[in-house]
């Protein structure tokens, strides 16, 4: 694995990411990316496989070498970390005929159900990743959030565009490592969804 950072050279949106890494990249994986600020500068940071990656459109690269760093991390360490996630929760909710409004029905006259997704408050996310926290290998010691924002672009959903909104939330705090391997697996997948567009992206800095 490697980690690239791009200093952006414009302005970008989440949109702009998605579409400019997915077609620059020969393959089915899919990076790890999200925004920084740094001293005022604009950053794409990317956690890729790729050595390298096509970034001529967005600015400066710098890329050096992932693994070497995820193998140095150990049980109980101690670190500052930063996550941009999309905390959302999702609930089972009453299927509704669009034309009339009037709920669906099965054959034995229970309610349709499906799954939905809906946008936490900024109380409860922290709640949303303490929660998290020991799946993916870590024990939150403190955090806060720094940012939350709503990620709004059009796209094609069955031959129709319609206006998508992803929650981005930036999360900073500090972490002690419970399970190592469960922790790298999670700062190279990701956490929780909307990884395509920016969130997910889980990085760490010594204290």
């Amino acid at each position: 694995m490697f980690i690239h950072r791009i200093e952006l050279t414009g302005r970008f949106t989440a949109k702009d990411i998605h579409g400019i890494l997915g077609k620059s990249q020969d393959r089915t994986a899919r990076d790890l990316w999200r925004f920084d600020e740094l001293y005022g500068k604009q950053y794409l940071l990317v956690v890729s496989e790729l050595e390298t990656i096509n970034s001529s459109l967005l600015g400066d690269l710098q890329s050096k070498p992932y693994d070497e760093f995820l193998r140095r991390l150990e049980n109980n360490q101690q670190w500052h970390f930063r996550l941009t996630a999309n905390p959302i929760i999702s609930r089972w909710v009453e299927v509704k005929d669009k034309v009339t409004g009037e709920r669906k029905l099965k054959d034995t006259g229970e309610p349709e159900l499906k799954q939905q997704r809906f946008p936490l408050t900024i109380k409860e996310q922290p709640d949303w990743l303490s929660k998290r926290a020991a799946n993916n290998g870590f024990e939150l010691l403190s955090t806060k959030i720094v940012r939350s924002d709503n990620i709004r672009f059009r796209k094609l959903i069955k031959s129709k565009q319609e206006m998508v909104t992803v929650l981005a939330s930036e999360f900073e705090g500090t972490l002690r490592i419970t399970d190592v391997e469960a922790l790298r697996a999670a700062m190279i997948s990701g956490i929780g969804h909307a990884k395509a567009y920016g969130c997910g992206l889980l990085t760490l800095a010594r204290l």
